[in-house]
């Protein structure tokens, strides 16, 4: 079953992490998108809205560091 997204509440939540971008907040942000450890969740529409939500060089962040983490 495909849970419904909500985008406000994502564009709402991102922000609050982003005000204080630490690495705890990039995880809590990856955690939101649904990317557990080295796996990623099979509906990919939540990571796309975490993704949008967030600035672009903080987004490229967000990812480099997950890609990174998939070698340690």
């Amino acid at each position: 079953m495909v849970t419904p997204i909500d985008p406000q509440t994502i564009r709402a939540d991102a922000m609050k992490f982003l005000s204080n971008p630490t690495p705890e907040a990039f995880g809590a942000l990856a955690q939101m998108a649904g990317i557990a450890g080295k796996e990623l969740p099979q509906e990919m529409a939540k990571i796309n809205e975490v993704l949008d939500a967030m600035p672009d060089e903080l987004a490229n962040v967000l990812l480099i560091n997950y890609f990174n983490d998939l070698y340690v």
